[in-house]
């Protein structure tokens, strides 16, 4: 062969060999990321109804979500919504107009006293809600109609009934019990006249007495008529009846547990990507792809696991990749101080912090726990009773690249002030936004301080990083003495192996707390009888836990969707490790997002709509522990 004809031949090959190597666009992050170290491949854990726990933790993800090849097989969604199948989730008043619907749980007008779930739509299996339909045509040839004062309840929810009433014989057990309100064919009713108003019964909701049993002989005769009417009518529809309790029945065809489903997550997001993303079986990349969603479509998020999002798109209900999500209606949109930014600084923190102690003075109180190795404070604010039995540590913004941390618990306090949720519970959060504000400022500037230079130098000359001097400060973790503070508290640090001289993460100083960011929050911690410890983190959408900490972890994971790891030796001298492990406080990791840190602006809504409600979480966590 003429060495012109070999050239040619070689060229072909590896033309098609760099095409088949280039990366499809359609799941690819709008903007690109630089990384420091390669990532470490996980197994993902199996869901169940509560937090997977996993032996060895994964490390953070310092890659782009993975791509998918564009020739993959899909089924496309139907033009049309088709009738829903029998076992799909609906919400009720979609099929019956008519019924009336005042959810309990919803209020504090319970056995509980407290709020259960936030949602005041009543779901249930759409077999179920046919047979409803039935009850509801029969009882108004009676004058009367159907209200719902419970249906599909979340496992949270269940939960938390449980835990306020332990008892078997009204309350099903979260973990082992039938929990027919939580696979979304049980409905707790009563009748109401053709006005509209509450006919009289032999009790009211959840009277576990002998009054609430389906004896009427202890009740009016009007009340026995009415509820042995709504027996007899729910019984010739499909339902079986509850001797204990005259309003709970379930129908006779079972479901599974509905495990991912929750009303109070329920919102309209589009996709926000560069072509497509896959809407996949299950909670994992790997997973059989059911369609595509193209670019700037809508669907509902239903809830939240791992990494994925829940969704229903035209009919279909399968997991998507929760960062290429946005919002229809942004819950930034609600904060009124806090500004949604991809760089929240220590400047326009401490400016945040005294806008909000200002608008919310009864319930907020602004200190310090000390100040950085560069002489800046660091702030605390305190939300609620500082004078209340249960107090509960949140900090972030610990390593400098993880800023959107800092930014997102300064959210979460201003959503937890303007809903009110602040005067409903007997609790003190102290909020640390930001424990590096050094390091964070070294990350959001993309310039080393000239002290700093020669920590480049070594780290690039022991193959530490190839980045450029730039892209290395915009990674940066430790503070402004190349100290990683959480590889600086006194659990572990000894036998921590990380680097031996300052680095922009992973050394882990001279001495145990030898840095002064890591002193001030132990000292700051140490004057305090915390209920509890949170560290935010980014990234992962996991939860770093301990053995004190699995009950925490529990409810956690209910509101947001983040698997329960358990931390080992792999968490070795961080603040997580030290608050639990010396001060025995149960003490959570939490590792939000999915993008490597620094966080782009786009991943910040969902990062927020998963953690909105932890705050009542822990509120409600250590109330009943």
């Amino acid at each position: 062969m003429k060495k012109s004809n070999l050239l040619i031949c070689i060229l072909l090959v590896s033309s098609v060999l760099l095409t088949s190597c280039v990366l499809p666009p359609e799941e690819q992050p709008l903007e690109p990321t630089v990384f420091t170290t390669a990532p470490t491949v996980v197994t993902e854990p199996t869901l169940t109804t509560e937090p997977t726990m996993v032996t060895e933790p994964p490390t953070e993800p310092e890659t782009e979500p993975p791509t998918e090849p564009v020739t993959e097989p899909v089924e496309p969604p139907t033009e049309e919504t088709k009738e829903p199948a029998d076992g799909d989730m609906v919400r009720v008043k979609d099929y019956i107009p008519d019924i009336s619907v005042e959810l309990k749980y919803a209020t504090t007008d319970n056995f509980t006293g407290q709020v259960i779930y936030t949602f005041t739509e009543a779901y249930l299996r759409y077999g179920t809600v046919k047979k409803l339909m039935q009850v509801q045509e029969t009882l108004k040839t009676y004058g009367f109609g159907l209200k719902i004062w419970d249906a599909f309840r979340p496992l949270y929810g269940q939960q938390a009934l449980w835990d306020a009433y332990p008892d078997a014989n009204f309350v099903s057990r979260p973990g082992t019990g039938v929990r027919a309100h939580c696979r979304g064919h049980a409905v707790d009713i009563t009748m109401v006249d053709s006005a509209g108003n509450e006919v009289e019964m032999p009790s009211g909701f959840d009277n576990f007495t002998a009054l609430g049993d389906k004896d009427y002989s202890d009740c009016s005769e009007e009340a026995a008529y009415h509820a042995s009417l709504l027996d007899r009518v729910m019984k010739d529809n499909g339902f079986t009846g509850y001797k204990r309790e005259w309003w709970h029945y379930v129908d006779t065809v079972d479901y599974p547990l509905e495990e991912m489903l929750d009303p109070a997550v329920a919102s309209q997001w589009y996709v926000n990507c560069n072509q497509w993303i896959s809407l996949r079986k299950t909670a994992s990349s790997s997973s059989v792809a059911l369609t595509r969603i193209n670019k700037g479509e809508r669907l509902t998020v239903l809830g939240w696991t791992e990494k994925f999002a829940y969704v229903d798109y035209a009919g279909q209900r399968g997991y998507v990749l929760a960062t290429y999500l946005l919002p229809v209606e942004s819950l930034t949109e609600q904060l009124s101080v806090v500004q949604k930014t991809a760089k929240y600084s220590y400047s326009q923190m401490c400016t945040d912090l005294s806008s909000l102690v200002a608008k919310y003075p009864e319930y907020t109180a602004l200190s310090d726990i000390g100040t950085s190795e560069n002489g800046l404070q660091i702030p605390v604010l305190l939300v609620g009773n500082p004078d209340s039995e249960n107090q509960i540590l949140l900090q972030g913004g610990i390593h400098g690249r993880e800023h959107a941390t800092s930014w997102l618990l300064m959210a979460m306090a201003e959503l937890w002030l303007s809903t009110g949720s602040v005067a409903q519970w007997d609790v003190c959060f102290h909020i640390i936004p930001m424990t590096n504000p050094d390091g964070v400022a070294i990350s959001q500037s993309g310039t080393l301080p000239a002290e700093l230079v020669s920590v480049y130098n070594y780290d690039l000359k022991q193959g530490y990083t190839s980045l450029k001097k730039s892209e290395y400060a915009i990674q940066w973790k430790a503070n402004a003495n190349g100290v990683d503070l959480n590889r600086n508290f006194d659990m572990g640090w000894e036998d921590y192996q990380g680097r031996t001289e300052p680095s922009s993460e992973r050394y882990k100083g001279e001495s145990a707390v030898c840095a002064a960011e890591a002193k001030a929050l132990q000292d700051y911690t140490l004057q305090y009888d915390f209920d509890a410890t949170l560290s935010y983190h980014a990234s992962g959408s996991v939860l770093y836990i301990g053995d004190r900490s699995q009950t925490l972890a529990r409810e956690m994971g209910y509101v947001t969707g983040y698997t329960a790891i358990s931390a080992s030796k792999t968490d070795a001298a961080g603040y997580r490790d030290w608050a639990e492990g010396v001060l025995n406080i149960p003490s959570v990791t939490v590792e939000v997002a999915y993008t490597a840190s620094p966080l782009p602006e786009k991943e910040l809504e969902s990062v927020l709509a998963r953690n909105e409600d932890v705050l009542k979480a822990l509120a409600h966590w250590v109330l009943i522990k």
